[in-house]
This record gives structure tokens, sequence and C-alpha cells, in this order.
């Protein structure tokens, strides 16, 4: 899932993307992930990223107080990016949460994935 700053969007209102990950996105959070923790730390180059472990997102709260701890600059909240991914690690299932002022998520996305697709074909 990506979620784009004003400065990133195409059009003017908020808009989410919901798609798989590339295969090069999917192999460096699977890599990540053991390292994470649930306090944000740098990732990649002006990305952000913390662990949340559980089934969904309902008790992530990722616009929350845990914004606060980010070096966020002058531009503060308004020009953040946000993505979040699934992942697992030793039978755990969470979320990677991703914040950056200078990447949009929406490269991390896959729209040719067709997992989606078979799914809703499946009875």
């Amino acid at each position: 899932m990506a979620i784009n700053s004003v400065a990133n969007r195409t059009q003017d209102q908020l808009h989410i993307h919901v798609d798989c990950l590339t295969p090069q996105a999917k192999a460096s959070l699977a890599t990540a992930v053991s390292t994470l923790t649930e306090q944000w730390r740098a990732l990649w180059r002006g990305v952000w990223a913390r662990i949340f472990w559980g089934e969904d997102l309902r008790g992530a709260d990722p616009f929350g107080p845990s914004l606060d701890r980010l070096p966020l600059g002058a531009s503060g909240f308004a020009g953040l990016n946000f993505g979040a991914a699934g992942v697992e690690l030793n039978g755990r299932t969470g979320f990677v949460l991703l914040a950056s002022q200078s990447m949009s998520f929406e490269r991390l996305l896959d729209p040719g994935c067709r997992l989606l697709e078979r799914g809703s074909r499946e009875p």
C-alpha cells in the first residue's frame, strides 16, 4: 500500500495505491524485517521504517504519536509519503510501515501482479 504526499500526487486528492510488491521490494523488505523494531529507524537513504506485528493494521496507528520521533525538519508531516507491506518472519505475520519525504512508495508496487486476479477466480 502506498499513500503519496501532496507533492507526489498527480491529482489534487488523497488516494491509496494497493497492489503487490515488486520482486525487488519484496526481497529487500524480507532481508530488512529481522532488523526492524516497533521504533522508527532509517532503513534506506531518506526512508524510515518500523515493524508492526499483527494480522491487520488496526492497532498500528501509523499516523499516530510514533511519527513525532521522525527527523522531519521544517516541512513536517505534510510532505510525508507512507507505505505498508505485509511480511512474515519465523511464523509471525505483520507489516513494515514506511515513511519518507523523498520517496514515493508507489515505486515498490507491481501493478501488473496477477495475484489478486487469480484469487478472485477461485471458488
